[in-house]
């Protein structure tokens, strides 16, 4: 088997075209938004993070400066997680699929923790 890198733009079903066309097809994940962006706002969504994008597949990986997350649910373009403990700082926020593609650090993929004094 060979591979070849092909682009489904945003909109498709990918789980539609690996069906009519017979091929697996691995979608490189991108991330075009978190919400809320800080842990200390997540804790008004009760601690959850929803991660938005494409290319995300039913068993995702998701790591905060390289820690796994807690995936709550999964959709094609949604995904809500619980992020983990983290030392204070901006972090990059990575989904992985199956096939073992990442998403690509970016503007939108930044997540930060604050420092909380006592």
């Amino acid at each position: 088997p060979s591979l070849t890198d092909v682009f489904i733009a945003p909109g498709f079903d990918r789980d539609e075209v690996m069906r009519v066309l017979d091929v697996d097809v691995a979608v490189r994940p991108t991330i075009t938004s978190l919400d809320p962006v800080s842990a200390l706002a997540s804790v008004g969504t009760f601690g959850s993070v929803v991660i938005e994008g494409f290319g995300f597949d039913d068993s995702p990986q998701v790591s905060f400066g390289g820690t796994q997350a807690i995936v709550i649910s999964t959709g094609p373009e949604r995904i809500e997680v619980i992020p983990p403990l983290h030392f204070p700082g901006e972090v990059d926020v990575i989904v992985s699929n199956r096939f073992g593609d990442q998403s690509e650090p970016n503007d939108a993929s930044k997540f930060t923790y604050e420092e909380i004094t006592l």
